[in-house]
């Protein structure tokens, strides 16, 4: 298992990376890891993408995003090659972006866009690649880019000051990502809110499109994917120190987020780290 670190593809300065790739029957990216954010569009042909131990179809207009803990592999297999828009973006440059524009940290997963979606994202894609250095102005143009992003895999369309949280909220999600407040859950989220749950909820559903307990159950999750990563805690330790108070609850809400169990991802990690 290849893992691949920052400093392996890009310079010193650089903050975001660029890249075009054409794979054929008889080529793939490699099953890998890495140490920074990663995205990718499908510009054109068809492939497989493996991730989390899954297969999925590649076709023209889908685009993942990757976190940097995620095994995945890139195959062709259609007649024509699969040709794939690559931007890396190094974790540090990621974790200010997000400062500023918070929404980006939904954009986990895959999105497919539609026919009118597809240009103007990669337009933009050529436009980052043609017009900068990708290195003193990288935080700004991989803002703008993934702004762009974000506007383009709304549902309706949306521009960018619709997606702009108010600043009570943006306040509020970010205690509320402190252990302790994860903890305690939603009744820590509303009060730090300062607004009615029925408001946030509102909120919630205008400007993230998900529920406030569906949020705050992934945060939960992220934050039990570290501790499986980091710590030698047991898994229901784990479940307790992140608020689940039933197993089996905490059991399904980390399988809808990560596509696995928590012993099979510690597993899968455990299996990684070994070979990188």
């Amino acid at each position: 298992m290849k893992k691949i670190e920052w400093r392996d593809i890009c310079a010193e300065d650089e903050k975001i990376h660029l890249a075009y790739l054409k794979l054929d029957r008889r080529s793939f990216a490699p099953k890998h890891h890495h140490d920074f954010y990663e995205c990718f569009l499908v510009e054109s042909g068809k492939g497989k993408h493996e991730i989390k131990g899954k297969s999925y179809d590649l076709k023209r207009g889908d685009m993942y995003f990757m976190q940097p803990e995620d095994v995945h592999c890139v195959m062709g297999n259609g007649t024509r090659p699969l040709t794939i828009i690559n931007l890396a973006v190094e974790e540090q440059c990621f974790i200010d972006i997000c400062r500023i524009i918070p929404e980006l940290r939904e954009l986990w997963g895959k999105v497919s866009l539609t026919s009118k979606q597809f240009p103007g994202l990669t337009q933009s894609f050529r436009e980052v690649v043609t017009e900068t250095s990708l290195t003193s102005n990288g935080a700004l143009e991989a803002s703008h880019l993934l702004s762009q992003w974000l506007i383009l895999t709304k549902k309706d369309g949306g521009s960018l000051s619709d997606l702009k949280l108010p600043d009570w909220l943006s306040t509020a999600l970010s205690e509320v990502r402190h252990p302790d407040n994860l903890r305690i859950g939603l009744p820590k989220l509303f009060s730090l809110c300062h607004k009615s749950p029925e408001h946030v909820s509102r909120v919630f559903s205008q400007k993230l499109q998900m529920s406030p307990s569906c949020w705050l159950g992934r945060e939960r999750i992220n934050w039990a994917s570290r501790l499986l990563k980091t710590t030698q805690m047991n898994i229901l330790e784990i479940s307790l120190e992140c608020g689940f108070e039933s197993s089996s609850y905490f059991h399904r809400t980390f399988k809808k987020w990560q596509q696995c169990t928590p012993f099979q991802f510690r597993k899968d990690l455990a299996q990684v780290q070994g070979r990188s």
